[in-house]
């Protein structure tokens, strides 16, 4: 599936999400070759962003760093558009 994707992906990786998105992994070279980015958060647990628990400190912090990649990378791949 991420062989075939036609834009440039954000992809969010907890640590528990597969080795295959870390490092050399063939998910992160799909990834990038896409013209998107990784970016790892090994503290966190899978949904963290969707569903974690904001009353704890670490994952509030891990949600507002992925809300600002997440607003960063839209930023320089939709010319700028904030």
């Amino acid at each position: 599936m991420l062989n075939d994707l036609k834009q440039p992906t954000a992809f969010l990786k907890a640590g528990n999400d597969s080795d295959i998105y870390t490092k050399e992994g063939t998910g992160k070279a799909s990834i990038e070759k896409s013209g998107g980015r990784m970016y790892e958060f090994p503290d966190m647990l899978h949904g963290w962003v969707s569903r974690g628990d904001v009353a704890d400190e670490a994952v509030k912090a891990g949600v507002t760093t992925a809300m600002e990649n997440i607003t960063d990378f839209f930023a320089e791949h939709m010319g700028g558009a904030q």
